[in-house]
């Protein structure tokens, strides 16, 4: 009897002192849920990036809240939102009622992030959304803040992206007069069928006007389409002079390999983000060679700020490959809520959101703040030149080359002239190009 007082005692002992000790790490414990198409590399990239940088946070120290310091745990959820969007909206809501997080991070599609912000608001969560680009979803926060004002956002939306797509558009417009002699180019657009594109294109066709371009044609394919060689060859027989491309996934790949195999007469520049990827070289057999697309992290030798090049390194010596945007935009999320939970000195969600709010840091990205609530997109990550402002890239023998900013006005902006980053060089048109537009004066 007495053997079995001693081991109920130490039993009820070790109850006791297991319980209060997990009460207690569980109250040390920041939870963030991710969620993102696992499936596929977009979801990917974040769910690697959101285990390597609360590991990396972990180690130097954690989060600082007042006295206490902070761990971070992950909890990562497949959204599966490329294929359907109510997939994608169980996902948040079982991250928040069944996972308990404390804060949200991922999110792509634009038609998802839209269900999902719904499921945010209701339940009152900070949520930083690492992809996405429609203009409506910052557009809620200023149409009904205290709702929406859980939501940030850190990617170009689809009006920066735009931009910057006719940025440099309007450099390789520059180049095929200088070296081809055309005045009144034809442009052609080749774009996936999402709701980023769209707004998009709602504004491109008056910009194209004062760009002085003679005539646009549009082609949309699937964003899984494996196969262009039909649209490749009617722009051909159209007679483009330059191609101008609005993707986000893996189309972006077999639109690159193709156009080097077929050796379309034509230019190939704007958003591209499998261009990102380490193995895009590879995987276009070499055929992407003069491939212009937009980039969020420059190269090893030409990074965007200090941070950039670390970031890279440490990336692709733990995963074996070069970080493409969604690692990027979510490596910067989880500082930008550790630097404003810190400031806020508490979890309080109203003050980690003021915190937010007032975010002025340098990232891999550039520099790291928020548009205000006067912005036509508040809770957007700022961009333009000192801020975030991607980059061109053209791939050149198997090499990264940035061919923007360039230093000129963007469409009238003044702001950045002069703006460029060291290593800038000109766009460089494929040589089979020129040769078959010269041959046609």
């Amino acid at each position: 009897m007495r053997r079995f007082r001693l081991f109920l005692s130490v039993s009820i002992g070790c109850f006791f002192l297991a319980f209060f000790t997990l009460t207690a790490w569980g109250a040390q414990e920041i939870r963030i849920g991710v969620l993102g198409p696992m499936k596929f590399d977009h979801g990917a990239q974040q769910a690697q990036t959101a285990t390597y940088t609360a590991e990396e946070i972990n180690a130097s120290g954690g989060i600082e809240v007042g006295d206490k310091t902070y761990r971070i745990k992950v909890i990562k959820v497949d959204s599966n939102e490329f294929i359907r969007v109510v997939d994608a909206v169980s996902a948040m809501e079982r991250l928040i009622t069944l996972n308990k997080v404390d804060f949200l991070m991922g999110g792509h599609r634009s038609e998802a992030v839209l269900a999902m912000q719904e499921i945010m608001a209701d339940y009152k969560k900070v949520w930083i959304n690492t992809g996405s680009g429609d203009p409506k979803i910052p557009g809620r926060v200023k149409k009904d803040y205290d709702r929406y004002k859980y939501y940030f956002r850190i990617w170009m939306g689809s009006v920066d992206f735009g931009a910057v797509a006719m940025a440099q558009l309007n450099h390789v417009l520059n180049r095929m007069k200088d070296e081809c002699g055309i005045e009144k180019p034809k442009v052609a657009v080749l774009a996936e069928k999402a709701a980023w594109t769209d707004a998009t294109l709602k504004v491109a066709d008056s910009i194209f006007l004062k760009m002085g371009i003679a005539e646009t044609k549009a082609w949309r394919v699937s964003p899984m389409a494996t196969d262009l060689a039909a649209e490749l060859s009617a722009i051909k027989s159209w007679g483009a002079h330059i191609i101008w491309t609005l993707f986000t996934s893996g189309a972006g790949t077999a639109c690159a390999r193709q156009y080097g195999q077929l050796q379309i007469p034509a230019a190939f520049v704007g958003n591209n983000l499998e261009g990102m990827k380490d193995g895009f070289w590879e995987a276009t057999s070499g055929m992407a060679n003069y491939v212009g697309y937009l980039d969020f992290l420059g190269g090893m030798d030409l990074p965007i700020t200090e941070k950039t090049s670390d970031f890279m390194a440490k990336y692709k010596e733990k995963h074996g490959k070069r970080p493409g945007a969604p690692a990027a935009t979510l490596y910067e999320g989880m500082y930008i809520l550790k630097d404003a939970i810190e400031r806020a000195g508490t979890l309080d969600t109203d003050a980690v959101i003021a915190a937010l709010e007032k975010t002025d840091r340098i990232g891999i990205l550039g520099r790291n703040a928020f548009n205000d609530i006067s912005h036509r997109e508040p809770h957007h990550l700022t961009w333009g030149p000192g801020y975030y402002t991607g980059v061109g890239i053209q791939w050149i023998d198997g090499k990264r080359k940035v061919f923007w900013p360039d230093g000129g006005a963007l469409l009238g902006d003044k702001r950045w002239v002069g703006f460029k980053y060291k290593g800038t060089m000109d766009f460089q048109l494929p040589p089979w190009v020129t040769e078959y537009w010269k041959a046609k004066k």
